[in-house]
């Protein structure tokens, strides 16, 4: 296969799935559409995975009847449901995530054979994934390029070797390491702001108990306050990727989170801010 988006039918329904890669795992956008509308969620592989297993029970449970089931996954919340209504049965899936709800609906092929062959697209993509996830290293040769200049430009390099220091005297090649603790740091955090005038922005002691609220699968998040109305969050492990992925609304508005950097919230000395 090797292909990072899979299309298929369902009810007359075109769905499409696109694979996609974060540091830390494979994340999948799945998009049912419709003449007049388009749903879209965002899974990991382990949901797609029990997804799979939803499809193939539905699958051999031949009755009109309705079964649940649920899980948790990071941040979210998933409900999978079998029902049937005048036109036949079909499976919702709800996804479920802090104040926001996703749903895509799979309706049973015409000929009511089920989901089997939508489960089973489903599981080839899967172990597609897993093959494209850990490719098999190449040795492609590469003639009169120094050591040196094969460091500097490796594709793997890290950001930590980024900012290494590299000279190279009487053969030999001196690399001093950069600073790790600050790339480790600035891949948990987060930079917050809530889409609010001024007069509205909350207290940061309102901020704290919302993070702690909504995470609260996730212990000892930080926020601390910047200018701007920003908000810093400090995440204990990447879960700061999963929030990432996420939509997240306090007394409904949104919050726009981005990746912190070392410059986000500050400003020049020199520069006087004349507010209008």
């Amino acid at each position: 296969m090797g292909e990072d988006r899979i299309f298929y039918n369902a009810g007359f329904k075109p769905y499409e799935i696109t694979r996609r890669y974060s540091d830390s795992e494979v994340l999948f956008d799945w998009i049912e559409r419709d003449r007049y509308l388009m749903r879209q969620v965002t899974i990991s592989i382990n949901v797609r995975k029990w997804l799979v297993f939803i499809f193939n029970a539905a699958t051999e449970e031949k009755r009109k009847t309705i079964k649940r089931w649920n899980m948790k996954d990071h941040f979210l919340e998933f409900f999978c449901t079998l029902k049937y209504n005048e036109s036949g049965r079909y499976i919702s899936f709800i996804v479920i995530q802090g104040g926001s709800k996703s749903i895509i609906i799979t309706p049973e092929s015409p000929h009511k054979e089920g989901w089997g062959n939508i489960a089973h697209k489903f599981t080839n993509f899967i172990n597609d994934t897993n093959r494209v996830k850990n490719p098999i290293p190449g040795r492609n040769r590469q003639t009169k390029t120094s050591y040196k200049e094969a460091f500097k430009n490796s594709r793997w390099m890290t950001e930590e070797t980024k900012t290494t220091h590299i000279t190279a005297r009487n053969n030999k090649i001196s690399v001093i390491g950069g600073s790790r603790t600050e790339s480790d740091l600035l891949s948990r955090c987060l930079v917050g702001k809530f889409q609010l005038s001024p007069k509205e922005t909350p207290t940061l002691s309102d901020v704290r108990k919302w993070a702690c609220n909504t995470w609260k699968s996730t212990f000892g998040v930080n926020v601390f306050g910047m200018n701007d109305s920003q908000y810093l969050f400090e995440f204990p492990t990447r879960k700061a990727e999963h929030v990432m992925t996420g939509e997240w609304i306090w007394q409904k508005k949104k919050l726009n989170l981005r990746w912190w950097n070392t410059t986000v919230g500050c400003w020049p000395e020199e520069i006087n801010r004349d507010w209008v």
